[in-house]
């Protein structure tokens, strides 16, 4: 059972130790190891399930945004999601795509990796392109992340107008 706890500040309320943000998003932040910068997870209710996005760290500042849903926020997958987007702060010209045939723990576990301009010709696996890779090495279709949109998000809003910022989850997803 999910209970709910109401917050004084900015009235928002908080759901199984996730903070409910105005777009009806739910926020997760968590301190990133040795430093200021956060971790997140970030899900958006869908039917009976929620659509989640997970914002990792590595060293140096590279940002991997996986995809997962789940049918409670307390049943965060432990294993792991093996579709991802890979993001380096500096210089934003570029992004990756990774498919890796066991759970992404660190940069290199790609299998499949396309890296793609910002600028310039549509390089990256399109949606229907993607599913099919995944389909084929075993990885579910719903762990699928627009990686172009997501980058959009972080060059005009930063990190936090992805962890905060209004959005909805299908235009992250290709819906």
């Amino acid at each position: 059972m999910i209970a709910l706890l109401a917050v004084s500040s900015c009235g928002s309320e908080e759901t199984d130790g996730f903070e409910r943000l105005a777009d009806g998003s739910l926020l997760r932040e968590v301190p990133f190891q040795g430093g200021p910068l956060l971790d997140g997870l970030r899900c958006w209710p869908s039917g009976d399930d929620f659509d989640c996005l997970a914002i990792r760290r590595f060293d140096p500042p590279t940002l991997l945004v996986t995809r997962y849903v789940t049918g409670s926020l307390s049943d965060t997958p432990s294993g792991g999601r093996r579709f991802g987007c890979l993001f380096e702060p500096a210089p934003t010209e570029w992004f990756r795509q990774v498919i890796a045939r066991e759970p992404i723990i660190e940069q290199d576990d790609a299998a499949l990796m396309r890296t793609v301009p910002r600028i310039g010709r549509k390089e990256e696996w399109s949606r229907p392109e993607a599913v099919e890779l995944l389909r084929r090495n075993g990885v579910p279709a719903n762990e699928y992340v627009d990686c172009r949109a997501v980058h959009e998000v972080l060059v005009t809003n930063g990190s936090q107008g992805l962890m905060r910022g209004e959005l909805d989850i299908r235009d992250l997803v290709g819906l």
